[in-house]
């Protein structure tokens, strides 16, 4: 396939040590009936046969570039694919994920208006090969929308906050514009990414056919690793954006009941401590699963909160995910 010399998307893949999932996601994409697209592949420091897949694919593939740094994580990865980007929109894809056949073809349609942002759908696909949709409230009259405001409400009021980086696509241009990067070194980069772009966006639309397949419970992947960590870097965000808006604290509020669900594996008391006395923001309550559970806070207090959180997690999933 050849490559466009300025393609409409860039599709940033961070590579590391998933030999057993690498093809198959690059031929999800590499299936689609278009090529207005770049793929840049970043082997970050892979210990097994990954890096060579990548270098096997972009020596077949013309519109395929890899770079092959040392470990530095998943933000340097991006970041790095993002630095040669041409795309006029860039999509991030995880390296064990995959994608819908057609649905490149379909979102580059939507690339003529020159939005921002464009919000797309994604789907938890289980190892029985079902899939379930992450959030059957997103819908187009609550993210085509022109106004900043009025997106982030939208965005308040919606059972759950999309934060994952690879369920947009972003006009590279803005990205630019705004100096929005990953940050280096932390744990929930989506998230403290997701809000740079939120308080800075002003146009938006929403691609509402199949895109993005998220695999479920593979071992040593990022959503099943939970740690101290997560818990110092989640309370490190939301003290970032604490005191920006209402809409902002109750995007965080959504985050904040992801980490007392699962606080259980916290042995540092004061970081536990830490996580606590952050329940003030239980009061912006817009997300009705923050509603119900500023109701039981307010009732029993924040330990019985957190550990109905964990139960309400443990069933619902049987095994722990990183997600509400």
């Amino acid at each position: 396939m050849e490559v466009n010399n300025t393609p409409i998307l860039s599709i940033i893949i961070p590579v590391y040590n998933v030999e057993l999932y690498l093809k198959d996601c690059l031929d999800s994409i590499l299936n689609q009936n278009s090529n207005d697209y770049e793929i840049i592949l970043v082997d970050d420091g892979s210990t097994d046969s990954s890096g060579i897949i990548c270098d096997e694919y972009t020596n077949k593939y013309s519109n395929m570039k890899v770079i092959h740094n040392s470990n530095g994580g998943l933000s340097d990865a991006r970041n790095s694919g993002f630095k040669i980007a041409k795309g006029k929109y860039i999509l991030f894809i995880d390296s064990d994920d995959f994608i819908e056949p057609e649905s490149l073809k379909n979102i580059i349609k939507y690339t003529d208006s020159n939005v921002d942002i464009i919000f797309l759908d994604a789907y938890k696909y289980f190892n029985n090969k079902s899939i379930k949709k992450i959030d059957t409230d997103f819908c187009t009259e609550k993210l085509k929308i022109n106004n900043k405001d009025i997106l982030l409400d939208n965005i308040s009021h919606m059972n759950k906050f999309t934060g994952s980086a690879c369920s947009k696509a972003i006009r590279r241009e803005f990205l630019l514009d705004n100096n929005i990067s990953f940050e280096s070194n932390i744990t929930m980069e989506d998230i403290d990414w997701n809000l740079k772009i939120l308080t800075k966006v002003n146009t938006s639309d929403y691609y509402s056919g199949k895109y993005y397949y998220y695999r479920q419970n593979r071992k040593n992947s990022i959503t099943n690793s939970i740690n101290e960590n997560t818990f110092k870097y989640g309370i490190k965000i939301i003290k970032k954006w604490q005191n920006f808006n209402d809409n902002i604290n109750s995007i965080l509020a959504y985050e904040y009941i992801i980490l007392l669900a699962n606080s259980y594996v916290l042995k540092d008391k004061n970081l536990k401590n830490e996580l606590y006395s952050l329940s003030w923001l239980l009061k912006y309550k817009n997300n009705k699963k923050v509603f119900y559970s500023y109701i039981v806070y307010k009732i029993f207090g924040i330990r019985i909160l957190s550990k109905l959180l964990e139960i309400y997690l443990k069933n619902r999933y049987k095994t722990i995910n990183y997600n509400l």
